[in-house]
């Protein structure tokens, strides 16, 4: 207060740093967040600049992960909260790793709510429509507004499914029906195949044997070929069902992608298996007759005694 002559020492540093340590203590009472710059690296952590006055952060208060390498930090602007206050001690404790876990709670909270909401909104039978989250080898999974949905390879199409990137890509928008549903653990089934009729079902109510139909050869044997009567249903045609001609080489007589008129001569229901005819769809040929080729010839000797001679004797 005096030096002796009068002086009085005077200080604008100390106010600012009440005015700090004052402004320190509201942000830690309303845990407010607070930016920071990264200026230094010590033994145990860091020490951040938050503008009005410098603060410590532990090592393990800056990520809910390990970090390695805090010197690749420095200078870095953060966000964090002051979470430790001693005014007396000088002692002001940050921390970005408590922003971290709050918004990954806040995230998983709404995440829930969504699933929640998500879950309650589907029953089995409903029909849904949603983007493709993964593809695996045995089936894709979609996005049902937070719960994943899954689709198996066997329930994509009717017919073989060999690989599904072939048919779909991650992002596409996939029409379903559920068919098994657990609420309680989130687990939803779907079938995108289950949307239509079974092509096999829809073929025995609309033909009959002996109706004639259109059909595209699909594939050649040695032993016949393959048409497609509907999608997914095919029937055989078998190598002597081809022509009434004799037919040695299958491919003399179709080709793959020919569009051909056949005659369902067969359906076996139990085996699923449907024959065909193209050969029962044409006239048969007209049997050529020889020139001067004798058939009948008059024998003027021969009597009708000499035809009914023995029974005249017998009577």
């Amino acid at each position: 207060m005096n030096d002796g002559t009068g002086n009085v020492s005077l200080s604008k540093i100390k106010v600012d740093e009440l005015g700090a340590l004052d402004e320190a203590k509201e942000k830690f009472d309303s845990k407010e967040t607070v930016k920071a710059k990264i200026t230094k690296v010590v033994k145990g952590g860091l020490i951040v600049d938050l503008g009005f006055i410098k603060a410590f952060m532990p090592a393990s208060y800056y990520d809910v992960r390990f970090i390695k390498d805090f010197d690749s930090l420095l200078g870095k602007e953060i966000e964090c909260r002051i979470v430790e206050f001693d005014k007396q001690k000088n002692k002001i404790i940050v921390s970005r790793k408590i922003l971290l876990e709050e918004a990954y709670k806040e995230r998983k909270a709404k995440e829930k709510e969504l699933k929640e909401a998500a879950i309650a909104a589907l029953e089995i039978g409903k029909e849904v429509e949603a983007p493709i989250k993964n593809i695996t080898n045995f089936g894709m999974f979609i996005d049902l507004n937070g719960v994943d949905g899954f689709i198996h390879i066997s329930d994509i199409a009717w017919k073989r499914v060999g690989n599904i990137n072939d048919l779909y890509k991650v992002g596409d928008s996939v029409k379903a029906i559920v068919t098994e549903l657990d609420k309680d653990n989130y687990k939803v089934k779907l079938s995108v195949k289950d949307l239509t009729k079974e092509p096999w079902q829809e073929f025995i109510e609309n033909y009959s044997v002996g109706q004639t139909v259109k059909a595209t050869i699909k594939n050649t044997t040695n032993f016949g070929a393959f048409a497609e009567i509907i999608p997914d249903v095919e029937g055989l045609i078998h190598i002597s069902q081809l022509s009434h001609d004799r037919v040695n080489n299958v491919e003399d007589a179709v080709k793959t992608g020919d569009e051909v008129n056949v005659k369902i001569i067969d359906i076996n229901k139990d085996k699923r298996k449907v024959s065909l005819s193209i050969k029962e769809t044409m006239d048969p040929p007209k049997r050529k007759i020889e020139r001067n080729k004798l058939y009948h010839k008059e024998d003027s000797n021969v009597t009708l005694g000499d035809i009914f001679g023995d029974l005249l004797k017998s009577e």
